[in-house]
């Protein structure tokens, strides 16, 4: 858009072109998500536009789209569970980006790999900007199939993927067996054939994710490497695999620090990773509790509709504070389910719309 002579480029400039895109509809498909603009004002980039002498304005806008069904059966799984309107669609990859990569993996350029069970999601950065976003429709699900053809159950391929499997095989592997434990029909199998399944297809899945960040930028242009997210990325070797094969640091992720409450092992558990990054992208509470802050030095105090739930303050997380005048108490026992995984858990297996 052009910019009145003498003028500055304003929010209300910034709406206008971000509503423009809202309103882009492309053929056959429906935008599912959009990557925060890139401005440039008279053909440079500027990462702060507001208040910028420019005669022309400019925002580039990449979009996520995908076929209209997939929001219609979103939509309509949502309200036949619960009877809820949906709010909205979240696109994972971007909202685990935010999550995990901080301003300067961005800018120095990185590549975030997602290995999730059924497809694995490859995004690209450099700059600051997202340069990519890709899913390859292969995940650690397909492993698991693949074990199968040893003639053991799914269940049981799970299994043993996870605690004997590795990416590659080594000449080790020749001399060990492992036990596949079914109902009625344990058998052995050698540790070399198990294996030999898991590398050729974790070898298909590197190669594929090799090709898609080819495709965006040069790998000797991600200065922070490859950033690994998703409970697939778990499998033993995986690592080294796509260090070998990319030839960039590879590394594994974990939520930034300040983002949440939490220890450092449930923001770097995969597990949680991906749900805590789509909270994270919430505006709205969901649940009946509210939380409330009087000030700096009182704890918050949980609320349940419109009543306090107790008469002394709580965490966040609804455990009890003490007061620094109260006698230090022996520490006792966690209940199950008071955790503070056990809280993140819950909100995604429990009733989600009671």
């Amino acid at each position: 858009m052009d910019i009145p002579e003498g003028t500055t480029v304003t929010e209300e400039d910034i709406t206008f072109l971000k509503e423009k895109c809202d309103k882009y509809k492309p053929d056959l498909k429906d935008v599912l998500g959009m990557a925060p603009a890139v401005f440039y004002l008279d053909g440079q980039k500027e990462s702060k536009p507001v208040g910028v002498l420019c005669r022309r304005f400019e925002a580039h806008y990449k979009l996520v789209v995908g076929r209209t069904s997939i929001r219609i059966t979103v939509k309509n799984s949502i309200e036949a569970i619960g009877g809820k309107e949906l709010a909205g669609i979240i696109v994972s990859p971007l909202a685990l980006a935010d999550a995990v990569l901080s301003q300067t993996d961005k800018e120095l350029g990185c590549a975030l790999v997602d290995f999730g069970a059924g497809v694995t999601s490859v995004s690209v950065y450099k700059d600051g900007d997202l340069q990519s976003l890709c899913v390859i429709p292969l995940g650690g699900k397909l492993i698991t199939k693949d074990i199968t053809s040893l003639h053991i159950t799914e269940a049981e391929a799970e299994r043993l993927k996870k605690e004997k499997g590795r990416a590659t095989v080594n000449k080790e592997d020749e001399k060990e067996t492992v036990q596949a434990e079914m109902e009625g029909v344990d058998r052995e199998i050698k540790l070399s054939d198990l294996n030999a399944v898991i590398e050729g297809r974790a070898k298909e899945i590197v190669e594929n994710v090799y090709a898609r960040i080819s495709e965006a930028i040069k790998l000797k242009q991600l200065g922070a490497g490859i950033v690994l997210a998703g409970c697939a990325y778990e499998l033993a070797h995986l690592q080294e695999l796509i260090r070998e094969k990319c030839n960039v640091n590879v590394r594994t992720s974990t939520i930034q620090l300040g983002l949440v409450q939490g220890s450092d092992e449930m923001l770097g558990d995969p597990l949680y990773m991906m749900a805590i990054s789509l909270m994270l992208k919430g505006t709205k509470s969901c649940v009946s509790q509210r939380i409330t802050v009087e000030n700096n030095e009182n704890p918050p105090i949980v609320e349940i509709d419109g009543e306090d739930e107790s008469p002394e303050p709580r965490s966040i997380w609804g455990l009890r504070k003490k007061t620094p005048k109260e006698p230090k108490e022996p520490k006792q026992p966690k209940p199950p389910g008071t955790g503070l995984k056990d809280k993140v858990k819950d909100i995604f297996t429990a009733d989600l719309f009671g």
